[in-house]
This record gives C-alpha cells, sequence and structure tokens, in this order.
C-alpha cells in the first residue's frame, strides 16, 4: 500500500531505564524511525479503538460532519503523556471523513489519505482507510509516528464495526546488533502504537526484531524476540538491560534457552515442508504425496482478515476456472476458537468454497501456520503437487490466475 513514507525523526530520550542481569555490557545506538516496520515484519498488528457517540470534554466535531464517533490514542508514559483526538464521521457530501489531533494541541485535522477505497476488492469490506501521521512531543522533543487506520462494515459477523476503529502504527527503533562475530539489522516496536517503551516484561508487548539471514524482512520464527526475556542466536543467550536516550545496552545472559530455528525458505524452486492433518471435513491429507500430479494453492487466511476477504473472490474464481485441469486448493484458516461449525456450515457454503480446510482454532499459532512461519495473511504459495516444489510465492490479484495458469501450461 502506498500509505507508508520513509522518515528519521530523531530519538525518544530516557523513556526506559532498567538492569536485568546482563553480563559484559555492550552498547548499540538506535535511531527512531517513523515508517518502515510494516515493510519489515511483513505484516502489521492491528489496534481496535472502540468509537464513543458522545463527544469528551473540550472536543466538538467539524462544522457540517454528522454522525460523529469518537476516540483517542494515547501516547508516551507516566507523566509524559500526549492524547490525540480523533473524530470519524459523515461529511456533507456523503462521504466517510476523519479528523486528527496530531500533536494533542486540540486542533483537529482531517487525516488527507481516509477515504472509501478505491479498489474494488477493498472497497467491498471497507468503509474507509488510510494514513495519517501523529506528531507528538515527548522526551522534551517532537517525533513523528506514522499511523494506517480503517473501518470495516458491518456485518452480521462484525456487528460493531461501524464503532470501532482499526489502527496500527508504522514506526519503531532501528539499528544494528553485534553478537559475536557478527552484525544484525534490527527494529524494537511495540505490539499497540503507544511510543512508551517501558521496561521490557517477560510478554509485555514489547518487540525486538533481529534480521539473522539479513534478507531485509523478518520472519515469525527464528527473527522475533520477546524483548524482556532472554533470547539465544548463534548459541549464547543475550538480554536486552537498558535503552535511555536512543542506546540499547544488551549482553550475554546469565540463564541460558534454546536457539530456535529460522523458518523454511519459500522461495520459488525450494521444497515446501511436508505434513500430515486432518482437514475440517474428516478427511487425512498428507501434503504434498497426496497431491501428485496436481497443482496446489497454500492458502494461508482467516475470516476476520479483511485484505483475505478482498483477496476471495479472487481465490474463487481461479478455482472454478482451473480446477477441472489440476489445480487443487487447500486452505489453512487463521481463525480463532470455535469457529469450525460456523466454518463448515455457513462461512464455506456461502462463499462458494469447497475445497479443503485445515482449522485448529489456534488463531496465529495455528500448527501450520508456524510450519511455514507465517507472520501475514493472506499468504500464498503454489506448489507441485507430489514433490512439493514452490512454483510461485504470494501470487495475489492478477499474479494469481497468470501463475496458475503457468503451471498447468495455459495460456
Amino acid at each position: 500500500m502506498a500509505l507508508f513514507r520513509s522518515a528519521g525523526v530523531g530519538r525518544l530520550a530516557g523513556l526506559l531505564m532498567l538492569a536485568v542481569g546482563a553480563v559484559g555490557a555492550e552498547t548499540t545506538k538506535l535511531e527512531w524511525q517513523a515508517a518502515g516496520l510494516t515493510a519489515f515484519q511483513g505484516g502489521y498488528r492491528p489496534t481496535p479503538l472502540t468509537l464513543a457517540t458522545t463527544a469528551p470534554e473540550g472536543v466538538t466535531a467539524p462544522e457540517g460532519v454528522t454522525a460523529a464517533k469518537y476516540g483517542s490514542i494515547v501516547l508516551g508514559a507516566g507523566d509524559d503523556q500526549v492524547t490525540c483526538r480523533l473524530v470519524l464521521g459523515q461529511t456533507a457530501d456523503g462521504t466517510l471523513g476523519l479528523w486528527v489531533d496530531a500533536d494533542g494541541s486540540g486542533k483537529l485535522e482531517r487525516a488527507p489519505g481516509f477515504a472509501k477505497p478505491t479498489d474494488a476488492r477493498l472497497a467491498a469490506r471497507m468503509a474507509g482507510l488510510g494514513g495519517f501521521t501523529l506528531r507528538p512531543k515527548l522526551g522534551g522533543q517532537q517525533v513523528e509516528l506514522e499511523i494506517v487506520a480503517y473501518q470495516v462494515l458491518k456485518t452480521d459477523q462484525r456487528p460493531t464495526a461501524d464503532t470501532t476503529l482499526t489502527y496500527y502504527g508504522d514506526g519503531g527503533y532501528k539499528g544494528e546488533l553485534k553478537l559475536g562475530e557478527a552484525t544484525y539489522p534490527i527494529w524494537l516496536a511495540e505490539a499497540s502504537p503507544k511510543m512508551a517503551f517501558s521496561k521490557p516484561q517477560p510478554k509485555g508487548g514489547l518487540t525486538l526484531f533481529v534480521d539473522r539471514n539479513a534478507d531485509g524482512k523478518v520472519a515469525v520464527r527464528g527473527e522475533r524476540y520477546d524483548a524482556g526475556a532472554p533470547f539465544n542466536i548463534g548459541g549464547t543467550t543475550y538480554e536486552v538491560s537498558d535503552l535511555a536516550g536512543g542506546v540499547l545496552t544488551y549482553g550475554k545472559s546469565a540463564q541460558t534457552v534454546a536457539e530456535i530455528a529460522l523458518p523454511p525458505d519459500l522461495r520459488v524452486g525450494q521444497i515446501a515442508p511436508s505434513f500430515q492433518v486432518t482437514a475440517l471435513s474428516g478427511k487425512s491429507i498428507n501434503f504434498p504425496a497426496d497431491y501428485a500430479g496436481k497443482v496446489v494453492l497454500l492458502d494461508f487466511w482467516a475470516t476476520w482478515c479483511g485484505p483475505c476477504l478482498a483477496e476471495l473472490p479472487n481465490v474463487v474464481k481461479t478455482y472454478e476456472d482451473w480446477h477441472a485441469k489440476g489445480l487443487e486448493i487447500l486452505g489453512i484458516s487463521f481463525d480463532r476458537e470455535n469457529m469450525a461449525e460456523k466454518l463448515k456450515n455457513e462461512f464455506l457454503p456461502q462463499h462458494k468454497m469447497p475445497w479443503e480446510q485445515v482449522y485448529d482454532g489456534k488463531y496465529w499459532s495455528t500448527a501450520i501456520g508456524s510450519l511455514y512461519a507465517v507472520n501475514g495473511i493472506p499468504m500464498m504459495l503454489l506448489v507441485e503437487g507430489g514433490t512439493g516444489k514452490i512454483l510461485a510465492s504470494g501470487p495475489s490479484g492478477p499474479a494469481l490466475p497468470a501463475a496458475v495458469a503457468k503451471a498447468l501450461g495455459g495460456p
């Protein structure tokens, strides 16, 4: 999406002071980046914001805006906090608009990029989509953070969608980390954009991304670590001990944890990991052996994923056009628990999805998703049945039927 722009805006000062027992401490200077995290981690972590129909004290909807709803994003920590108000409402011409108090001063400005998507697939799922920049003053200086926000359309599955604005931040700390004889590109980022960077706690939402294989992106497995816990790279266990003034302090840990292997190579020409599983239908599947002589589209998706649903008509059409010529699809659902019956008896029939589905109700921890180290959906792989050879990695939109046609020898 062309909603992001790269920007370096200095650093946050004095936001994290701690000592957790690192041995032989080393330091590395990090720089705050307003944008770029989403592209690096290959996805985003959405934060739902519940909107109120009553305006908070001191906030008035812009002139001519009706059906206004109100929310706020609080940035910073402790006494160093800034509240950025948001107003979502209908304009005089009937379009949906978003206004943001970007610096906490109380002045609302219209988010220039927030509108009904022009892409037909996104427009079928979303009421509005766009980006804006927050500019709070934290740690004694003004910093920036790029935000992307969207509102999905209200449906039976999303009955509160019209009172929810979903957003995610695209920024964090960026730099390098020297571990032993190797130096790795890193990002330090929050699960929810708060720009607080408080003391790391286990499962506290502060994540250290380490590009171990230097491919310019991060994998779910082996390159993503809880910044509040020890981590093992290259056989040595390390831990973060301080971040002050943009300087990260770290060292060898007194604890020992196991090293997490890097994810599989899913580039074209490589072999997709094999697995045996029971599908939602009850059928036992041995992948890729059971698909010898076929071309298989592995489709990692979920009913809660807006981009997945936007891509779904293209997937269905591709299946209808090419199934008789040798295309099979195997869906890997990232849906939450207790969705089996709804998937099987409602969603799949309604959306004309007759192919096999793998569902275990484990959300982002779904077994096959973890095996393939999937950290963003939709994600699709076109695989040669029998051999498991990857024929196309990540095809979507017009590239999907084109890749299938090429694989099956079509025009």
